[in-house]
């Protein structure tokens, strides 16, 4: 009994371990957000050196993303969300490109290379804040950019038919700012359709609720959408074929949605 008590008390300690590491690293990505925030938006362009400092030492604490520190149901709910993007991609006809967000364990990267129809890593583009995390990326032979992804989507000239924005992040302003370069009128001109993921933590700087801030996405796709002559549907409502018996939308604090955008 006592061997079972023990055991099942390094499990629960490991656990929690595990939990404080994801809230520690979540709580550096939000001040991060919220430092570089204040700079982007003009708000104030130059930090008080104090706050210099702080932003500096949160960079230089490597990547906020660890998958290794996730529950065995979380895994399962980031490797579901990697298997639909494949499966949309898989669904579209001719060579295409994708844009997403990915961590230093390039899990969507390996989902998408070992597809049904795989892609050429060419024909994948990521973005991330954290060196590291790129070299791992580059290793895979996919195109990754060195910094935010909506600075990369500002500047690219390719035209991306599925996106997945996996920020894992609560904001919905990044989300906004990426989709808003995704779905402007010279990318949509050619295509019949396309695809779009993204994901929000239900803890945010903005207090405001996450079912909130997820319409808000919803109905920001769909405006600029309807802007191109395009309609949108949840992929939920009539996901591809391996996935009716079950969709996954939610877990542990993180959603994680699709839309299909259809020329009307």
């Amino acid at each position: 009994m006592r061997i079972v008590f023990m055991a099942l008390f390094a499990t629960s300690s490991a656990l929690r371990h595990h939990g404080t590491r994801i809230l520690k690293n979540s709580a550096r990505f939000r001040r991060i957000q919220e430092l570089e925030g204040r700079q982007e938006n003009y708000r104030e362009p130059n930090l008080p050196s104090d706050e210099e400092k702080e932003l500096a030492g949160l960079w230089g604490k490597g990547d906020t993303y660890d998958s290794s520190l996730f529950s065995d149901e979380h895994r399962y709910f980031k490797k579901f969300h990697n298997n639909v993007f494949s499966a949309l991609s898989n669904s579209i006809k001719g060579d295409h490109n994708l844009f997403y967000l990915d961590g230093n364990s390039a899990e969507t990267t390996d989902a998408l290379l070992s597809a049904s129809r795989p892609l050429e890593p060419l024909q994948l583009y990521s973005a991330n804040i954290f060196r590291e995390t790129c070299d791992a990326l580059s290793e895979k032979g996919i195109n990754v950019h060195h910094g935010k992804g909506e600075e990369f989507l500002a500047l690219s000239q390719v035209a991306f038919r599925g996106c997945y924005l996996d920020g894992c992040g609560g904001m919905t302003e990044p989300l906004i700012d990426m989709l808003e370069q995704i779905l402007r009128p010279s990318n949509l001109e050619t295509f019949s359709s396309l695809f779009v993921g993204f994901t929000l933590t239900r803890a945010a700087p903005c207090g405001t609720s996450l079912g909130d801030r997820e319409s808000m996405v919803h109905r920001h796709i769909a405006n600029l959408a309807r802007a191109s002559g395009f309609t949108t549907s949840r992929v939920s409502d009539d996901p591809p074929r391996q996935f009716e018996g079950g969709w996954l939308k939610e877990d542990d604090g993180v959603l994680t949605d699709w839309v299909r955008i259809t020329r009307a």
